[in-house]
């Protein structure tokens, strides 16, 4: 029996999937939960839709925000903190306060570590995991 699942049930399917299932587990399990509706239900065919706008706009999202990271391949960040004559700092520079003064999602900035310490250092940007540009950041010291 071809099924649309409305929710992700681990092990078989996920949201907006339309997928061949046997008659009983969709009788006996999903339908009662309310997890899937056969394929040729209304409600079912507006769900593909949907899901197919999604990612569409999820692509041309996806698109937009590389074009951007690309844009920023190579350039310099400054970033003034508070540090010790050592060069320590007394509160680490992290990936939330880089995503807000670069104006990116928290999730593309890839940090090793996070920064302790006054000087140049490398990040990368990544989209999805794959590494699409490395920016420098240079902290300096803001006593």
């Amino acid at each position: 029996m071809q099924v649309v699942f409305l929710d992700n049930v681990p092990g078989a399917g996920k949201r907006g999937q339309a997928k061949e299932v046997k008659e009983g587990y969709f009788l006996n399990f999903l339908a009662p939960r309310n997890l899937a509706l056969p394929a040729g239900h209304p409600r079912a065919k507006k769900l593909q839709t949907a899901m197919t706008r999604l990612g569409e706009k999820r692509l041309a999202s996806d698109n937009a925000l590389e074009a951007e990271l690309l844009a920023r391949n190579g350039r310099r960040l400054a970033v003034a903190a508070k540090a010790s004559k050592s060069g320590k700092l007394f509160e680490q520079v992290k990936a939330e306060r880089l995503a807000v003064l670069l104006g990116l999602p928290e999730g593309a900035i890839k940090l090793r570590a996070p920064i302790k310490t006054v000087g140049e250092h490398s990040i990368d940007l990544s989209l999805h995991g794959r590494a699409v540009a490395s920016l420098k950041v240079d902290v300096t010291p803001n006593n």
